[in-house]
């Protein structure tokens, strides 16, 4: 039969289930790994500034290799470069588990693995990312559906990865959960390399040869970043609300429990009314996100973000915060997941590794900027103050996004591959 027909849907289908499975099995361990590694630091060093310097480093690894990184994955192909990031990420994860067994852990050797670790996560979420739009076509499933299923694994393993983490360090120790961080790995790999298909092979075009070298790759792809308006607008405007997010996360709801709510400790109830939110609203986008224009709700979603923020200034107690912070979480969910949509229709796929990783650094980069200054205002003008000043510049950020003519080509580009089966899109705002 024709690949379009019963038996090429199923089995495109089949493969689709097994790469979101590969990513959800990865992902867990990553969700674990991650909580474990600076515990296992501090366990057997004793020492919170070397654990800082190790959470440093393997934050600076990432974004390094998100800038490098792309053009390899193009060469490789998106299933090769996947399956190599997996592997790699094991091998270093259990080269720990196993050196430390063995006592010959240096703090040297503990860096320069976790750093090398570190580079392996870019060039892997670049690659099975990519893997997703082919066979989200061929099953006839729509991307958001696609995405959406993977972004609520990731918001689950978020959830349940350190508190999985968390009961078997205290039950076996640290390491043990760096072992199976390092299983998981492997069996996301086993499962990848079951997935089949040929989607995720080297992408050869018609006409000119691709450029051979990393530089020339590379250019290429900031070329056709910088060509493409509207994902030009979209990175760069989402570059400057991930900014802004992290330092109202990080740094004022922190004070907003501490001098508002008077306990710190509320923190972490403010935050888990964010993710069930969050988590309300992947599974409603994933089900429902291929009805909903994609400009208005960007837009929207900032808007209400910028409310939320605006509504705190006021200093409401804790069940009043608490449910802003729900319905925000509610309303801002789609964005990840409808920025990644975007990504995979509007990158050719020979170069969406090139694009993609540059596309992560750029947005991530500014970050480190933004919440010292916001944490210095906090400080310098008082919570309140802050509140207010962070609220006009969200609302400054949408409406220039509201103005940008490109921005309306969100909805254009979902046009040219509505999948099989889904609705097109209603007509922007």
């Amino acid at each position: 039969m024709t690949p379009g027909g019963p038996a090429g849907g199923r089995g495109a289908t089949r493969s689709l289930r097994r790469v979101q499975t590969a990513f959800a099995a990865n992902t867990l361990g990553d969700a674990a790994g991650t909580i474990a590694l600076p515990l296992f630091v501090l366990q057997t060093t004793g020492s919170l500034t070397l654990t800082g310097v190790l959470v440093a480093v393997a934050t600076a690894g990432s974004l390094v290799s998100a800038f490098v990184v792309g053009p390899w994955v193009d060469r490789l192909g998106l299933r090769r470069s996947a399956q190599l990031a997996l592997l790699a990420g094991s091998l270093l994860t259990g080269a720990i588990v196993v050196l430390d067994a063995a006592g010959a852990l240096s703090i040297t050797a503990l860096l320069v693995i976790s750093l090398l670790r570190a580079t392996a996560d870019p060039p892997g979420e670049a690659a099975l990312t990519g893997l997703l739009p082919p066979l989200a076509r061929e099953a006839g499933v729509p991307l958001e559906r696609a995405n959406g299923t993977v972004r609520l694994v990731r918001a689950l393993c978020d959830l349940v990865g350190p508190l999985v983490a968390g009961g078997v360090i205290v039950l076996l120790g640290a390491e043990v959960v760096l072992a199976i961080d390092a299983l998981s790995g492997l069996v996301a790999l086993v499962i990848l390399r079951l997935s089949g298909g040929t989607a995720g092979e080297p992408v050869t075009p018609d006409g000119p040869a691709p450029p051979s070298s990393w530089a020339a790759r590379a250019r290429e792809g900031a070329r056709l970043l910088a060509a493409d308006a509207t994902l030009r607008v979209l990175v760069l405007g989402s570059a400057a609300f991930a900014a802004l997010d992290i330092g109202f996360v990080t740094i004022v709801l922190t004070d907003y429990a501490t001098s508002v709510l008077d306990d710190p400790a509320l923190f972490g109830v403010l935050i888990s009314g964010f993710g069930c939110g969050s988590l309300a609203g992947t599974v409603a986008y994933a089900l429902r996100g291929h009805r909903l224009p994609r400009r208005a709700t960007f837009l929207g979603a900032y808007l209400v973000l910028a409310g939320t923020v605006l509504a705190l200034a006021a200093g409401p107690g804790l069940l009043v915060a608490f449910g802003l912070l729900v319905v925000c979480g509610l309303v801002v969910a789609p964005l990840d997941n409808m920025y990644v949509s975007v990504l995979q229709e509007r990158v050719p796929a020979q170069a969406f590794g090139r694009v993609s990783t540059l596309v992560t650094a750029t947005v991530t980069a500014p970050a480190p900027l933004a919440v010292p200054l916001i944490a210095a205002a906090v400080t310098g003008f008082g919570l309140s103050t802050t509140l207010v000043a962070l609220g006009a510049v969200y609302l400054a950020l949408v409406a220039g996004m509201a103005l940008a003519r490109p921005l309306r080509g969100l909805d254009a580009s979902r046009e040219a591959v509505t999948p099989r089966g889904a609705p097109p899109a209603p007509p922007s705002a």
